[in-house]
């Protein structure tokens, strides 16, 4: 299945979303005492090589193995919406998301500039989805992009913003590759994603076996 895949039909479709929850009291004040501190942090983290690049309203890093980012890898994909534009079931097991985080740590070992990153919030760090650059096995020269994000946070722009971020990253560092995604065609809402990023549609493909649509940047 196209990795570009999780949030895209709810941002392009305007899936409701429900009223906003209200904060815990406090809840606010500690968020807002935290940002100083990650803001702090952050250079930190860039330098020891974790953070990959960043948005207006995201940090996307890198996976560090830990039992935190193993539970937000399991929220994002033990979510049925999530699975099912995955077209693979969700995961119904803690074990899933480590073995998947220790999958990354090795691509890292092997792929500079490229991989599945945490998508994170500027404002807490809490892990929302995931980014990815990926090599294409049948295309050397094409790198593609990819994007899932945690059912709560679709509707919310992530997918596109993270997007652009993820080309800028790649037309900055990935010196001779060219950004392409694909998607089922059905996949309206994440065909949109690619085109707000500035991706033009390249026709009908078959990707991983599958009946697909290739975008890419001119």
């Amino acid at each position: 299945m196209a990795t570009s895949s999780a949030e895209q039909r709810s941002e392009g479709a305007g899936l409701a979303q429900g009223p906003p929850r209200s904060l815990p009291c406090g809840a606010h004040r500690r968020r807002t005492k935290r940002a100083p501190i990650l803001a702090a942090v952050r250079p930190v983290l860039h330098s020891l090589g974790m953070e990959v690049f960043s948005t207006t309203r995201f940090v996307v890093r890198q996976w560090q193995g830990d039992e935190q980012d193993a539970r937000a890898c399991f929220a994002i994909y033990s979510n049925e919406a999530v699975s099912r534009w995955l077209e693979r079931p969700p995961y119904r097991a803690l074990d899933q998301a480590r073995a998947a985080n220790l999958r990354q740590l090795e691509r890292y070992t092997r792929l500079v500039g490229m991989g599945w990153w945490p998508i994170t919030t500027r404002v807490d760090g809490e892990v929302i989805g995931q980014a990815a650059l990926m090599p294409m096995d049948d295309e050397p020269g094409e790198v593609e992009l990819g994007y899932h994000v945690r059912h709560d946070w679709w509707g919310r722009g992530v997918a596109t913003e993270v997007a652009r971020g993820a080309i800028a990253h790649a037309r900055a560092n990935l010196a001779g590759y060219r950004v392409v995604a694909v998607t089922r065609p059905h996949n309206t809402g994440s065909r949109r994603v690619m085109e707000k990023a500035g991706l033009l549609y390249e026709g009908a493909t078959v990707f991983k076996g599958l009946e697909s649509v290739k975008y890419g940047l001119p």
